[in-house]
């Protein structure tokens, strides 16, 4: 009898294992995994909903050995996660029944070389194809009317994109193999043999995000904005010209780019945290002018190329003698930061009133500064952080030195002395004279400059009919 109950026992077991590889979702939809084909179909009508939990997804545990998928007629949408990371999936049929690819459908499935989206698609949510580094081609229908965002970020593979003529809301205009939302005229999708029509006014965020065989960008005169991410992880990227239309780079746009080496840039913008950040092979920064240079923001350290580049060059001609010229009214934060091959800098004239955080931070081989000012710059906390100016020297005009040993941030130089030349003419002895509560000077030495700070240190001595001075001159 235990001879009959056992056999018994292992004829069932093939039967589990077998109706472990079939199930439904919900109530109208059910699927079957054949394990010597590797395929999975779906079939009956409605949406194709699963878990939110990667691991509740009822082929989770196999996931990894699908290698086709067959939807059948009557499935509308595939939802959320779907085929979250079916690394070995190869094929997939999607009947003119679906009209949406839900976010994440297919993230992860760098086997997929090819996929046809039928023109009953009229929604592809966000991540859809993330990471489908096998994809060489893309063409979406004229039926779709929405795309989220990153929805073929790191498909590295992809070499071609189109949209199909009478798509009401994209275009793949002058056979740019990109993706342009019509309306704005922002490039929203873009892959390594991209070219940038000239109407394009901003590249959207991660619209080039892990393209890592693109080699160059051409930025054409119409772009005005780079969005988010748009080229982070593009790592074949070996040069960079950012030209003075672009005002506005967005957080890590060129984030992860390891291979970039130079970066020009020839105009003012702002830019958002992390945009160059790991760019650790990066040598040179150029400009072409200091003025327009310090027009820039820079939101951090990483944000600004020189942070990893750590030589600036102006015209080609790198920058060891940093000049601020006089028309420049405001050093802004993290403008040389990391920027250790200047030796000396100047200030010149009256026109820069401060001088922003992190202004040079990094730059550790400064020997002189001079500062022409005689209104002293308002220095920000750390302005000078990580440099070895309490070794190097600062140079000021002569009757300003005081104020500068007492100004913050000035006083942390070794030594402050005077500019040559502001020495000036000793003045002849000045005549003081009191009238009706007012204190008036005389020099009889011509252009005498005078200085009428008095505190209490300058009166000699006072009694109840006269005060005496100590004059200096």
């Amino acid at each position: 009898m235990k001879k009959q109950l056992l056999f018994f026992l292992f004829m069932l077991l093939p039967m589990a294992a077998s109706a472990d590889k079939s199930g439904s979702i919900g109530e109208s939809v059910s699927w079957v995994y054949i394990d010597g084909t590797k395929t999975l179909t779906i079939s009956g009508t409605g949406g194709l909903y699963v878990s939110i939990m990667i691991e509740e997804i009822p082929w989770a545990n196999f996931r990894d050995e699908i290698e086709n998928v067959i939807i059948e007629n009557g499935i509308t949408e595939i939802g959320g996660y779907s085929f979250y990371t079916c690394s070995s999936l190869m094929s997939v049929v999607i009947p003119n029944s679906v009209t949406s690819i839900g976010h994440d459908a297919f993230f992860g499935c760098t086997s997929l070389t090819s996929i046809t989206i039928p023109n009953s698609v009229t929604s592809i949510g966000y991540n859809a194809f993330y990471g489908c580094s096998g994809l060489t081609s893309i063409t979406i229908p004229n039926s779709v009317t929405y795309i989220g965002g990153q929805p073929f970020s790191d498909c590295s593979g992809l070499t071609s994109i189109s949209v199909e003529n009478g798509n009401l809301v994209y275009d793949s205009r002058e056979n740019c193999n990109a993706i342009i939302e019509t309306a704005t005229n922002t490039l929203i999708v873009g892959c390594k043999s991209s070219t940038i029509p000239n109407n394009v006014v901003c590249i959207g965020d991660a619209a080039f995000e892990g393209c890592r065989h693109l080699q160059s960008v051409t930025f054409p005169s119409s772009i005005t904005s780079i969005g988010f991410s748009s080229f982070a992880e593009c790592s074949g990227l070996t040069s960079l010209i950012i030209p003075n239309n672009i005002t506005n780079i967005g957080a890590f746009a060129f984030s992860g780019c390891s291979s970039l080496e130079s970066v020009y840039i020839n105009g003012q913008a702002t830019y958002g945290s992390g945009v160059f950040l790991g760019c650790i092979n990066l040598h040179s920064v150029h400009t072409t002018d200091i003025t327009s240079w310090c027009e820039n923001n820079f939101s951090e350290s990483v944000s600004n190329p020189l942070n990893y580049a750590h030589h600036l060059y102006m015209n080609d001609e790198e920058v060891i003698d940093l000049v601020i010229p006089s028309n420049v009214g405001y050093i802004p934060r993290e403008a040389f930061v990391g920027c250790n091959n200047i030796r000396t800098i100047t200030i010149e004239g009256e026109s820069v009133r401060s001088i922003g955080f992190e202004a040079f931070k990094g730059c550790s081989n400064i020997t002189d500064f001079y500062c022409h000012s005689k209104t002293i710059p308002s220095v920000s906390q750390d302005a000078f952080k990580d440099t070895n100016i309490a070794f190097a020297t600062l140079h000021v005009p002569e009757v300003f030195i005081q104020e500068y040993m007492n100004a913050n941030g000035w006083g942390q130089f070794k030594y402050i002395v005077a500019i040559e030349g502001t020495h000036g003419e000793k003045c002849a002895k000045p005549s003081i004279l009191y009238n009706n509560g007012c204190l008036s000077f005389s020099c009889s030495t011509e252009g005498a400059e005078f200085i009428t700070t008095i505190t209490d240190s300058d009166i000699k001595s006072y009694d109840k009919k006269e005060i005496q001075l100590n004059v200096t001159y």
